[in-house]
């Protein structure tokens, strides 16, 4: 498999540093080092990465190689940019921009720049990234780079979306998907398609965003395809050249040992094998001792995990029992009380007519009764869920709301399957429901959008409102069990959730996204799934 090769590339690697550092090989050495550092890298050990990296520049520094000194400040600088460090990462890249400049290097020049551009838009700087990327851009025309560009105005497209500048990202991203679609570069045109589906549907362009977004379905399959014959072709290439590979690496191995010092040999060579022995032995004793540990790890947040959900539940039943014995305090109490003081008051009115008023009067305040029971009922536990499942619901919710005209909330769903597991639907009904209550109670939003999409094995859920932005880490220190609720029933669901909103700013989109196991057959593609639900209860097409 791909982590044994790169095991084996990175032991050959170290053998061959070793017999370099022995002739005193500071190229080889090089050479040696950078492979290590990049294997590390591909395999997402930066730390690691970032150490052969340093090593390799320094190497480079005796060698005075201004090409392989620049080369090893960007690579050191990425390193430290998975990492997130940003700050280490911009300083690393700059020396290597400063040298790259010296030589001309219009590519590397680019690539620097852009690289920057990254680190400062992960930074938040968007005025900075924007900068740095069209300066790319601009060395990348030079050296006719389609593959830079078209990666460039990706990025700047990205960059004006986080601006809430949605027109300009679709001008920037449309330029560069045609651009990937010219040199053929799949992943980007599937990133483009998938970005500009988002910021159509964000200006309102819902049938051109889905377009988009099935191109991109398509073509996420076409790529996956791909890869999986690109991985045969790779299996069946490395069969046949396998051996010759390893008579090659074996005699240059021979060859570099003949040049080493022969009395030191036997030395050598058993002193690796007993190193390598106690760093087997010492890895399979760090790993089985990280293995126990992440097993403990799991095991206690499981617990406090469901402590919390436990803790949560018992506060939310509380709080709905406080809300049901006040909601039959208040409306149902009353007209019964009314109820009581009419019939009481039969025997007062002697005449046929005055008591016919009377029963007319008791039944409305009995049609009246009826209605609040209704309400606590649905309050409690919709029937529609119960018999119909999560989106037939919430339709019945949004409908609720919309018929007291304050505000429109329209509920649309895709690929969605017929019905959940019990806990499933439960779960994310209340997890909407409480989070709607929110905007109703904080917002002042006019409109409120629920979609309900499957993606595989994984059921989205967002929600989006047009009411006031606010800032997202008051949720983090919130004493109060509305969002703890809401965190505690997506994370029993393995779950995740997340908040886009900001101060000043209109809207506030919640995203909640759970794994979803059913069975194909389960699983209804309808196209008429996108339909609001309008204040008489009307469907609308």
């Amino acid at each position: 498999n791909r982590k044994g090769e790169d095991k084996e590339t990175i032991d050959y690697a170290s053998s061959a540093l070793t017999l370099f550092e022995q002739l005193d090989d500071k190229k080889g050495m090089g050479i040696s080092l950078n492979i290590i550092g990049q294997v590390y890298f591909a395999n997402g050990d930066f730390k690691n990465a970032a150490k052969y990296f340093k090593r390799y520049i320094n190497n480079a520094i005796l060698t005075q190689d201004s090409t392989e000194i620049a080369s090893g400040y960007a690579n050191l600088g990425s390193a430290f940019s998975k990492q997130q460090n940003y700050d280490s990462s911009l300083y690393y890249t700059k020396k290597a921009l400063s040298i790259q400049m010296k030589l001309n290097a219009l590519y590397s020049i680019g690539n620097a720049l852009q690289n920057m551009a990254t680190d400062f838009q992960k930074k938040e700087m968007q005025d900075s990234a924007t900068y740095y990327y069209e300066r790319a851009a601009e060395y990348y025309e030079k050296v006719d780079s389609k593959a830079g560009l078209a990666e460039v105005y990706f990025n700047l497209g990205v960059t004006e979306a986080l601006r809430g500048n949605f027109n300009k990202a679709i001008v920037l991203q449309e330029k560069s998907l045609g651009i990937s679609r010219q040199i053929g570069e799949l992943f980007l045109q599937k990133e483009n398609l998938f970005n500009l589906s988002k910021n159509y549907e964000r200006i309102g362009l819902r049938d051109k965003a889905f377009d988009l977004y099935k191109a991109y379905d398509v073509l996420s399959d076409s790529i996956l395809n791909e890869n999986n014959k690109r991985y045969i072709e790779d299996i069946n290439a490395k069969y046949e050249t396998e051996k010759k590979e390893q008579q090659i690496v074996m005699q240059q191995i021979a060859l570099d040992q003949q040049q080493a010092q022969i009395k030191f040999n036997y030395a050598i060579i058993v002193a690796m094998c007993f190193g390598l022995l106690l760093l087997v032995i010492i890895f399979l004793l760090l790993r089985n001792k990280a293995r126990k540990k992440q097993e403990y790890l799991k095991a206690e947040n499981d617990l406090k995990l469901r402590e919390a959900y436990i803790n949560a539940s018992i506060q939310s039943q509380e709080s709905e029992r406080k809300r049901f014995a006040q909601d039959l305090h208040d409306g149902m109490g009353q007209l019964i009380s009314s109820l009581r003081l009419l019939l009481g008051s039969i025997n007062e009115n002697a005449t046929t007519e005055s008591r016919l008023k009377v029963v007319s009067k008791s039944e409305t305040i009995i049609d009246e009764m009826q209605k609040e029971i209704r309400g606590i009922a649905f309050n409690l536990m919709p029937q529609t869920l119960i018999q119909h499942g999560l989106v037939p619901a919430l339709k019945e919710m949004a409908l609720r709301i919309n018929s007291t005209g304050r505000v429109m909330v329209l509920v649309n769903s895709f690929d969605t399957p017929d019905r959940l597991s019990e806990v499933q639907e439960i779960s994310l009904y209340r997890t909407v429901q409480e989070w709607v209550n929110n905007i109703l109670k904080y917002a002042e939003a006019t409109q409120i959008e629920i979609q309900i999409v499957g993606h595989g094995d994984e059921l989205n859920i967002t929600i989006d409102d047009n009411g006031k932005g606010f800032d997202v880490t008051v949720l983090e220190k919130s004493t109060g069990n509305g969002w703890r609720n809401i965190l505690s029933r997506v994370k029993l669901l393995h779950g995740e959730v997340e908040v886009d909103s900001s101060n000043g700013r209109n809207g506030t989109i919640l995203i909640a996204k759970v794994p979803l196991t059913i069975p194909e057959e389960g699983r209804v593609a309808n196209k008429d799934n996108k339909i609001p639900i309008g204040t008489d209860g009307i469907t609308v097409r």
